[in-house]
């Protein structure tokens, strides 16, 4: 971090360190200001300046104390000498330690002439005894070579500090005045409390990047036989490339992506002299599932306690570790503004998208990545409004030299070159090479491409388009009938695009084995994102018990015969692995991904006969001049849809991963040479309304961002005032600096009724509201819409849905035009509306 402010500055490294912290500790001296001051009028000492005539009798503005630390320090270090351009961004860097940088502010004096100059002299005694206290004399600044890194690294280090300092934890009990204050040891007390929260700047693992068998020795504890292509080049890499920039790596599904760029990133973190990493997921899912992996490879290092889980749904692991209570190291980084401060984490990439989002104390987020390396998984699985706040993201990561790694397997070669210019700043030449699997690494915009061979040869897929079946449940159901009448073993993955229709799907399925159509060894389950937390949680932990690696070594775990009905959930990160695939048409990236969890390990024998292919039936709609795309074409965009129908068209095999690269550029290239003449009706229609939807949510992404970081001034004062995150239990809307859209979605308790009205009217304790966050869910907002629900006191972001008994558990309110609404819950099929209505909500 050091070195950081040194660049940013132009300062050596003992300036950097005590300069910042005088300018840090300048940050509440718009507090040293009559008008502030006798807001405390309750207060017998307030009272007693005021009989001495030390302060007005009333305060006649309501001053906000960051908005007059602005105004005065800046002028004060103009007089001393500053540039106005040095001044305004440390003015600028402090007043946003409350969260926001857009606070209006007017200057006021104190009172009258004789208060006026006795604050005024004020002022400037506490500034000469900050001097005093760092040994030091003021100096001046007529620049910064970076004013962006210097200003954000300065508010972000005025945050923590102020947090720090504002902690009873802290000073080991209650918060002294200052003379009791100068009396203890600041150096020791800072020291030992960095240490308890993990902040201590010791580097929980030590690369060593001169090894040559280092990458085998960074994950020892997998007791990896060799290496792999791809695992060999990322380790080259990181002997040549010392510090790092951006390594984008592409490479199928089975190749050791996540451990290549765990490792690359962790080289080039410790060559950097950071100490940890983020690693970002698309789904809270894939977050615990790597969250595992993390933990393990940090226990063999003996730091694992240095481990952080950050996303929304990050309490409920937390709750079966049993230690959230105990250990005040974790604790601490439990607000989510704080949580990208631990030195590892593992979440979502929600949460690192906002530290480019104009969020309250978006500058923590920064200053927390700024220590560390990102790692961006499934890179290719996001929408333009999520690509647009990555890209920005990207920007101050360049900019504050912040090592990144981005993993796909389905990155088209468009977005790749997006990517390293987000990256970069500036264009940069290459990034045009379509050999596959490929690492792309970018240092000091300047780009080298590294092809490299896969581990495994071409696996063949056999393809089977079934038309009319998208979104027909009986057509999906006799799919499955079919496979399992002609196969006594196997697990069979049934992937479609809705939770209404994975319900559907799952219910005839269902019934059909009761009736004893389905054979009754064949065991079914239902996986999708509409269960509560902790049924959510129950599931995916089975269905990684049945289906990933781990039943290679343990096969009693893997059923013999199964069916998993399933919406996105699993296509993602997930280590699992199908006998064979049914999926509905989605987009031919995550369509790949939905295949890359078929025969995905190497298990000795496949079903009971002699095939050497993997089968995939694909759902796909009825072909006609004009296509009906139902909700599939609410999820997805149309035009996507239809050329990836047009290419599928064409084929009744894939060779992958050979056919990766192209199948994906014919889908997301700008040409229509693929899809026939009798379709461009069609086509033109929908060209039209994925134009207008990317501008749409380009447009809708940058109005909650930064602005691009510029060496030449801390641009962060936008049009808008600052925007709040959405707090869990709150609705979303345009107003919030969201990180998703889609459909608007509502965070409630579904709390069974019994243990609702034993609460009463009174307050939950903060164990309460633990325990019945295994009763969260997402709801869709229409079905919820005009209905109120009881808050949580004093936790009024929460809403209570209190579930009365029966099977299923239901709720019932009144919408605003009257309408009685019904919600049913069970722990087979999750939520749904009581009559029931397809959605276009997926997941």
């Amino acid at each position: 971090m050091v070195d950081k402010l040194q660049r940013a500055s132009g300062w050596t490294k003992e300036e950097a360190i005590i300069r910042t912290a005088f300018l840090a500790a300048m940050h509440d001296i718009g507090k040293c200001h009559a008008q502030f001051q006798v807001k405390g009028i309750g207060l017998p000492v307030v009272q007693d300046w005021i009989e001495r005539e030390l302060l007005p009798h009333a305060s006649r503005v309501d001053i906000r104390h960051e908005a007059y630390t602005r105004l005065w320090l800046e002028q004060w270090l103009r007089s001393k000498g500053w540039g106005r351009f040095s001044s305004g961004t440390v003015g600028l860097a402090l007043q946003g330690h409350h969260g926001s940088f857009v606070v209006p502010c007017k200057r006021v004096d104190d009172g009258s002439a004789s208060i006026n100059e006795l604050w005024k002299q004020l002022r400037l005694q506490v500034v000469e005894e900050l001097l005093r206290f760092f040994q030091m004399d003021i100096w001046k600044q007529q620049d910064f070579p970076d004013h962006s890194t210097f200003g954000m690294l300065l508010s972000g280090i005025t945050v923590l500090a102020d947090w720090i300092a504002s902690s009873e934890a802290f000073f080991g009990g209650d918060i002294p005045d200052w003379h009791q204050a100068k009396q203890k040891n600041f150096e020791v007390l800072a020291l030992q409390f960095l240490d308890q929260v993990g902040l201590s700047g010791k580097k929980p693992i030590n690369a060593e990047m001169t090894e040559e068998d280092s990458f085998l020795r960074f994950w020892r504890h997998l007791h990896l036989p060799s290496l792999r292509p791809l695992q060999a080049l990322c380790e080259q890499i990181a002997r040549s490339e010392k510090t790092g920039g951006l390594a984008i790596i592409e490479a199928p599904m089975g190749e050791g992506k996540s451990e290549a760029g765990i490792y690359l990133l962790n080289c080039w973190v410790a060559g950097s002299g950071g100490d940890g990493m983020y690693v970002a997921l698309p789904t809270a899912a894939t977050a615990n599932q790597m969250y595992s992996r993390v933990q393990e490879l940090l226990s063999n290092q003996g730091t694992e306690k240095g481990l952080r889980l950050v996303h929304g749904m990050a309490w409920l692991l937390d709750l079966q570790k049993q230690y959230w209570e105990e250990d005040e190291r974790e604790d601490w980084f439990r607000p989510k503004k704080r949580a990208l401060l631990a030195p590892y984490g593992v979440g979502t990439v929600d949460q690192a998208m906002l530290a480019a989002m104009r969020v309250k104390f978006g500058c923590l987020r920064l200053l927390g990545l700024a220590g560390k390396g990102l790692l961006i998984d499934e890179v290719h699985a996001y929408d333009t409004y999520m690509n647009t706040i990555i890209d920005q993201l990207l920007a101050w990561c360049g900019h504050l030299s912040i090592p990144v790694v981005l993993l796909s397997a389905t990155l088209p070669v468009k977005r790749r070159k997006q990517l390293l210019e987000a990256y970069g700043g500036d264009v940069i030449e290459g990034a045009v090479n379509q050999q596959y699997p490929l690492v792309t690494v970018a240092v000091d915009a300047k780009t080298c491409e590294f092809p490299v061979l896969p581990s495994r040869p071409n696996q063949e897929y056999n393809l089977r388009m079934l038309p009319g079946a998208l979104e027909n449940a009986e057509a999906i159901v006799n799919a499955v009938l079919d496979w399992a009448d002609a196969h006594d073993s196997g697990c069979a993955g049934v992937v479609v695009n809705t939770v209404y229709m994975a319900q559907q799907v799952f219910r005839k399925l269902k019934k059909l084995h009761r009736k004893g159509r389905l054979p009754s060894d064949v065991e079914l389950l239902l996986y999708h994102a509409r269960f509560t937390a902790g049924r959510r949680k129950a599931i995916e932990d089975k269905v990684l018990r049945w289906l990933d690696k781990g039943s290679l070594q343990d096969p009693a775990r893997r059923p013999k015969r199964a069916v998993l009905v399933a919406t996105q959930v699993v296509e993602q990160s997930l280590d699992i692995d199908f006998d064979v695939l049914f999926t509905e048409l989605a987009p031919i990236d995550l369509l790949l991904q939905r295949i890359g969890r078929l025969w995905r390990h190497e298990r000795p024998r496949r079903l009971n006969h002699a095939e050497s292919k993997a089968n995939v039936s694909i759902f796909a709609p009825e072909i006609a001049e004009r296509f009906y795309w139902g909700k599939t074409g609410a999820v997805y965009e149309p035009l996507v849809l239809l050329k990836t129908l047009a290419v599928l068209q064409k084929r009744n095999q894939f060779q992958l991963p050979q056919d990766f690269r192209p199948l994906i550029e014919s889908v997301y290239d700008d040409e229509i040479a693929n899809v026939p003449d009798e379709w461009l009706y069609s086509l033109a229609s929908v060209r039209e309304e994925y134009r207008k939807n990317q501008v749409e949510q380009q447009q809708r992404a940058r109005e909650s961002l930064y602005p691009k970081p510029l060496k030449s001034e801390l641009a962060v004062t936008p049009i808008f005032a600052v925007n709040e995150e959405v707090s869990e239990g709150e609705v979303s809307s345009h107003l919030h600096a969201v990180t998703r859209i889609g459909s608007e979605t509502r965070s409630v308790l579904a709390v069974p009724k019994d243990e609702w009205e034993r609460v009463g009217q009174g307050l939950v304790s903060h164990e309460q509201l633990h325990h019945w966050m295994k009763y969260h869910v997402s709801l869709p907002e229409k079905w919820l819409s005009g209905c109120e629900l009881p808050a949580l006191k004093p936790y009024r972001q929460w809403s209570v849905m209190p579930m009365h008994p029966g099977s299923p558990s239901f709720w019932e309110g009144t919408s605003k035009g009257g309408n009685v609404i019904r919600i049913e819950y069970d722990d087979e099929l999750g939520f749904r509306l009581g009559k029931e209505e397809p959605n276009a909500t997926s997941l």
